[in-house]
């Protein structure tokens, strides 16, 4: 009577407990020492990720070339020999805070270029390069000591350009293929750069002997100056002939650009520092279009700008009236076009600073 009695299923249940307890610990004894690793990395990480500021307050140079993005542009591929090669530096701060960089005065310690031909050899650049051109020619601003100070606050998503000529910098050859990239150094006196991101190709043409002038491409004489007739006879000429130097110092650009409303209103509405850009991307447009070519011309008339008399004003302008053949995407059209001329500064000459354009008729090739 006096023993005592445990309850139906209690000793299983202890049992069943030691035995799970047993096997909980065995479990981590064998977990494999490569899990732990990557549970101590996880655990790391958020520490591993803090930004640590430099002595200023700024990111480091480690958060720069993790966050900020740089890439190079070239408007085309194949440029002709002589031609300016505009290479734009785009830098785009991709992180979630502000960066501030500190290029050079001298944009060559800044703004870094490798150039390599086509069987990947490096290109070094000219002993004595030319100047680093200023955009607009703006000038430096500096402190009271003299020294440039130029610093560059980029929130996210913002993007800062830069544009140099890589001809300033390279010797390139007619008729070679280049690569190149850029490495962009945040602060002029730190030796850390970020790499753009891949190449960016160029080839130059091949140098073309200029066709030799025919007998009536010698108009005028050139001490006695040009009319305005013999003027767009040698500015139509030069189209013809692609001889894209003399074709642009006939024209007066920041006039002549009105004529076409594809750049006027970009022209009248830009700041007297974008306009140069806007004038270089006009001549570009001019000597490069793919279709329309001029096929033949003819010079119909000539008229000048009389006083009230009606005698010819000494300061008048004058018009001259061309038909024009032109190719276009096989088919074939005659323009007419009145082109209108001022007198130039050097006495005798004329430049032209207006067209306009109608179609007489067209038809298939």
């Amino acid at each position: 009577m006096g023993k005592c009695r445990t309850r139906p299923g209690s000793g299983n249940s202890a049992s069943a407990g030691r035995f799970f307890a047993l096997i909980s610990r065995r479990s981590l004894d064998i977990v494999p020492s490569v899990n732990r690793l990557i549970l101590l990395f996880l655990i790391a990480c958020p520490l591993l990720a803090e930004t640590r500021p430099d002595m200023r307050g700024d990111a480091t140079v480690d958060d720069v070339s993790r966050y900020v993005d740089v890439r190079l542009d070239l408007d085309r591929i194949l440029y002709s020999p002589g031609q300016d090669i505009p290479v734009r530096y785009r830098i785009t701060n991709r992180g979630y805070r502000i960066f501030r960089i500190f290029p050079n005065e001298d944009a060559r310690r800044s703004f870094q270029f490798l150039l390599e031909d086509k069987a990947g050899h490096e290109i070094a650049p000219m002993e004595r390069p030319r100047a680093i051109r200023r955009e607009n020619g703006s000038k430096p601003i500096r402190d009271l000591v003299g020294n440039a100070v130029k610093e560059i606050m980029l929130h996210p998503g913002e993007t800062f350009e830069k544009t140099i000529f890589l001809n300033d910098l390279y010797d390139l050859k007619p008729g070679e293929e280049y690569r190149v990239c850029g490495y962009f150094r945040p602060e002029s006196d730190s030796e850390a750069v970020v790499r753009s991101r891949g190449w960016a190709r160029l080839r130059l043409d091949r140098m073309k002997q200029a066709p030799l002038a025919e007998s009536q491409d010698v108009v005028g004489d050139p001490g006695q100056g040009l009319s305005p007739e013999e003027t767009v006879y040698l500015f139509l000429s030069a189209e013809l002939k692609r001889n894209w130097s003399h074709y642009l110092k006939h024209l007066d650009l920041p006039r002549y650009i009105t004529s076409y409303d594809r750049y006027a209103l970009q022209y009248a509405s830009a700041s007297d520092l974008e306009r140069p850009d806007i004038i270089r991307n006009f001549s570009t447009y001019l000597t490069t279009r793919p279709s329309d070519l001029l096929k033949r011309f003819r010079i119909s008339r000539t008229d000048y700008e009389k006083d009230r008399e009606g005698e010819m004003s000494a300061r008048g302008n004058a018009k001259v009236t061309v038909q024009a053949d032109r190719d276009s995407d096989g088919f074939q059209v005659r323009y007419e076009y009145v082109y209108t001329l001022v007198r130039a500064e050097q006495a005798g000459f004329w430049k032209i600073v207006h067209v306009s354009a109608r179609v007489m008729r067209q038809g298939q090739n």
